[in-house]
């Protein structure tokens, strides 16, 4: 009768110990105290241990394999003029922030590529990634100024964040500003506010395809209560954050319509908004439509940046994994709804207060 193989769950059986240690200990695996692995390395000897020389050259060879296995990369194309031009961006830095924390989870490696302003130029990237053989790719978030971004597209699986650049056919992720502002008019006519304008620049319509003045006009129409006011869409891009010649305009604005709110993601309005309340002789509030990019204590609309990054990653892998690339003939838009952070019930009582006395 052939002899019957001692097996490592033999072992354990023996020596009241889980079988992962006893291949712990047979491979001196050094998590294990030594005096543990000498006394299992005793016993499977005298219980007349032999491994399998089969399954232990497959083990090598899993380990081995493993080894050299890479992560697989996603290119994340940015063209901010580099990392100075990044951490004037708070949404921007929300959006990798969220993209790479996805990637990893997923098991992906996100790596930055700038393009444009002194950085990668398209003929050089394309060479770039395709040497690398890095097919996924998410353009995030571009200026709006006019960019020559040429890459043979029909090797890579394509993701961008908001809209731009236009001429890529892409799927696309972005914030649901349409819904953001439509949710701000919601909440301040609930506070009690009924002279509600929208302030924006051109490069917010156009990062949106004009997604906030759209979400105004429906939501105006739909709130008899609230006086029609005209939005503002002031000429200035994200290369200058000042709109320092738009600032007059604005507070005439502001005047002209005796506004309570001004409805804006550009924080550096709030000594407009302050000027136009002392000519008023009236309070009027800056209400963020980016409340995380603004100072602690704000409230207003909250926008999901990080989940909007995120998202891009699960788009895009979806695509590498199913192997679809190029240009999409009928892209998908998917919007991340914001949510609104609401004035603290003290704020109320002096929201209540000051719209009383006026």
């Amino acid at each position: 009768m052939k002899e019957r193989k001692v097996t490592m769950r033999d072992i354990a059986a023996q020596a009241g110990v889980h079988q992962t240690t006893v291949s712990l200990a047979l491979r001196n695996h050094p998590s294990l105290p030594p005096d543990t692995r000498e006394r299992l390395q005793r016993l499977a000897a005298e219980m007349g241990y032999r491994p399998d020389p089969a399954l232990s050259s497959l083990v090598a060879y899993r380990r081995l394999t493993a080894a050299h296995v890479q992560t697989p990369v996603i290119a994340y194309i940015m063209n901010v003029n580099g990392p100075e031009g990044l951490a004037h961006s708070a949404s921007r830095q929300l959006f990798l922030k969220g993209a790479r924390a996805q990637a990893e989870a997923m098991g992906y490696r996100l790596e930055v590529f700038y393009f444009g302003h002194g950085h990668y130029h398209s003929g050089y990237l394309d060479r770039v990634l395709i040497t690398r053989n890095i097919t996924g790719v998410i353009l995030a978030a571009f200026y709006t100024e006019p960019t020559d971004l040429q890459l043979s597209w029909d090797f890579y699986s394509l993701v961008k964040i908001e809209t731009l650049p236009f001429h890529v056919r892409a799927h696309t992720i972005s914030n649901n500003q349409y819904l953001a502002v439509r949710r701000a008019l919601r909440e301040l006519s609930a506070l009690g506010y009924r002279r509600i304008g929208l302030c924006v620049a051109e490069h917010d319509e156009k990062h949106t395809d004009h997604l906030f003045s759209a979400g105004y006009h429906v939501e105006q129409a739909a709130l008899p209560r609230v006086r029609s006011i005209p939005p503002l869409i002031f000429p200035g891009n994200e290369l200058h954050e000042d709109p320092g010649a738009s600032r007059e305009r604005i507070r005439n604005w502001i005047v002209k319509h005796r506004l309570e709110v001004c409805l804006t993601n550009w924080s550096s309005l709030a000594p407009v908004v302050k000027s136009a309340s002392r000519e008023l002789g009236q309070p009027v509030r800056l209400v963020p439509l980016d409340v995380d990019t603004q100072a602690a204590g704000s409230w207003g609309v909250a926008q999901n940046h990080a989940s909007v990054g995120a998202a891009a990653v699960e788009v895009l892998a979806g695509l590498m994994q199913n192997h679809q690339k190029g240009q999409p003939e009928h892209p998908r838009l998917s919007l991340i709804a914001p949510d609104w952070r609401a004035p603290t019930p003290q704020a109320r009582r002096g929201i209540r207060a000051k719209l009383h006395t006026g």
